[in-house]
């Protein structure tokens, strides 16, 4: 569970959303029927977080009228306004550092992330670093990549993404100590991405990679998706599908089934674009979850499961991929037969969850652990798995769903 205060960084123009923002806050744009600031505290409540501080210019008091004092979200809410002049987001953090303990975390005010925050507050605690920046491998995917990342270590961050090299990306949530601002005055306008730099500068800066991708509210298009995903996890709208063996072939490698390792090797199912399609189409989200442990075992680079990522989100346009590039002896969290990979899509204040397809074991237990309805597809070597529902092909596994949520 959380520890740390939370800083939200809401004080932005957010010029992008006009004309929506021309009266209300960004952060007060509805998202599946209540204003998006309230979806991010539901999280953060998810997860423990007791304490949070806004800090707030453009419209401010509007935020503070609509949330108040956090006591009906049973959290404690605070407020720090700019002034006059726009401090600018790392301006704006140490003009509330009097309300924030020496360790916090910073959150933007139009990411929704899903991650484990008291995993990247243990980070942060155990390192000697003045602050702690979340990425996330993005390859481009859904914003340009921004961070040079090389053996778990931050080689260059720039907002501009001017290295074609980089790969990784600001995920929207930092962790910082009161004394990163001892260099900047009181009420003198800085960027967080500046004090991001800085830290580098000095080998200050630590990371802490994350393999669940943002939902943010910071362009027309993100808030559309955002509204889009969270109203499917409310209604269990959610469709978690794994990868190797159902929407693409395995590879028998001595007789047993294994993850393709390259481009090359990479062969969709057949059925699987339009079978991924139908459930678009019924407005469900799809997110595929695969272990893929060859990285780990350093059996496959990160260039080639990057390429066949790419190809799952151009060719079946699912909403994501998740993907636990660990072995076993890592003792992650996220690597089935755990639910790291589907839980917050389908636990904590949502009434119904989703469904879960897959093709082994492991696939089984992980939806089940996550509260998922089980869909088993029958493979010649998986004979003797339980699940709610045998199918024998990813299309008859969309049929099944498809039927089930006309009864809902």
């Amino acid at each position: 569970m959380s520890r740390f205060p939370v800083a939200v960084l809401a004080g932005g123009l957010a010029t992008r959303l006009r004309p929506l923002t021309e009266k209300i806050p960004k952060i007060l744009l509805d998202v599946a029927g209540k204003p998006f600031a309230v979806r991010q505290l539901e999280v953060l409540r998810r997860h423990g977080v007791k304490r949070v501080v806004y800090c707030l210019g453009y419209l401010g008091e509007q935020v503070r009228a609509t949330l108040g004092d956090g006591s009906a979200y049973g959290m404690e809410l605070q407020y720090i306004f700019d002034g006059p002049t726009l401090l600018g987001t790392g301006g704006a953090l140490r003009n509330a550092l009097n309300l924030l303990d020496d360790s916090f975390l910073v959150l933007y005010g139009d990411s929704y992330l899903e991650i484990d925050y008291a995993a990247v507050e243990d980070a942060f605690s155990n390192s000697e670093h003045l602050g702690l920046m979340t990425v996330l491998r993005n390859s481009g995917r859904w914003d340009r990549s921004n961070v040079l990342l090389e053996n778990d270590r931050i080689i260059c961050y720039d907002k501009t993404g001017g290295m074609p090299e980089m790969r990784h990306i600001d995920f929207g949530l930092g962790a910082l100590r009161a004394r990163a601002f001892d260099n900047y005055p009181a009420n003198s306008p800085i960027e967080l991405a500046s004090i991001y730099q800085d830290l580098l500068a000095r080998n200050k800066l630590g990371c802490f990679e994350v393999n669940r991708r943002f939902y943010e509210i910071g362009s027309h298009s993100g808030l559309e998706e955002t509204r889009r995903y969270v109203a499917g996890k409310e209604t269990g709208r959610v469709v978690f599908l794994d990868r190797d063996g159902v929407i693409n072939k395995v590879v028998m490698r001595d007789g047993k089934p294994c993850s393709p390792r390259s481009l090359r090797e990479f062969e969709l199912e057949d059925g699987a674009k339009e079978a991924v399609q139908r459930l678009k189409d019924r407005g469900l989200t799809v997110i595929v979850v695969t272990n893929q442990p060859d990285i780990a075992r350093g059996k496959m680079d990160w260039s080639d499961l990057d390429a066949m990522t790419q190809r799952v989100y151009t060719e079946l346009g699912v909403d994501d991929v998740r993907i636990c590039p660990h072995d076993d002896r890592d003792g992650c969290t996220c690597r089935k037969p755990r639910p790291g990979m589907l839980l917050d899509g389908t636990r904590g204040d949502f009434p119904a969850a989703g469904f879960l397809v897959g093709d082994s074991w492991k696939d089984m237990e992980a939806g089940r652990a996550a509260g998922c309805l089980t869909v088993l597809i029958e493979r010649s070597y998986n004979r003797g798995v339980t699940a709610e529902y045998l199918v024998h092909s990813l299309r008859d596994a969309v049929q099944l769903i498809l039927k089930k949520f006309e009864r809902r």
